[in-house]
């Protein structure tokens, strides 16, 4: 997800970034990690890493002394940018993923779903393994088990 800066309004003060290509690897639920850290620092990297958290997000209006209300431009280059993160974002998502980003408009919302999903995915692997270690099979052998872990746990790395 490389974006590259443009020259934006003179009026505003964000500047604004314009995707040149995507993530090159498409989000499943196997590779939630190797995807969060290529996100990340192409998004630090770009100084964009409040558009994740959704701090800092400006206000849509201005109020002028006499109580009239303008557009502010530099909300509308934030929704600019955030709109293009989101894009970048959906593009770089197999479909499984991507239907579970339905309804999400900001790169705050989907960041949030993603870590959220992929915590409670990996805290359900993690209760199965307990289990599993918690009541062994008499025929399976403690390498058996090893492997079973060794093997879930690979797939987040």
């Amino acid at each position: 997800m490389a974006l590259a800066p443009s020259s934006s309004s003179s009026t505003s003060s964000v500047s604004l970034h314009h995707l040149t290509t995507l993530i090159p690897l498409k989000l499943d639920d196997e590779n939630f990690l190797l995807w969060k850290q290529q996100v990340l620092a192409t998004v630090d990297g770009l100084l964009l890493s409040s558009f994740l958290d959704g701090t800092n997000v400006p206000t849509r209006c201005l109020s002028a002394a006499d109580g009239t209300l303008s557009p502010n431009l530099i909300f509308i280059s934030y929704k600019q940018q955030d709109n293009l993160l989101v894009a970048c974002f959906l593009a770089s998502m197999t479909t499984p993923i991507l239907t579970q980003m339905v309804g999400l408009t900001s790169a705050a919302q989907i960041w949030h779903t993603l870590n959220t999903y992929f915590s409670s995915h990996a805290r359900a692997q993690i209760k199965k393994l307990k289990l599993l270690l918690k009541n062994p099979k008499k025929d399976r052998s403690i390498s058996a088990y090893v492997w079973i872990s060794d093997a879930w746990w690979m797939r987040w790395l």
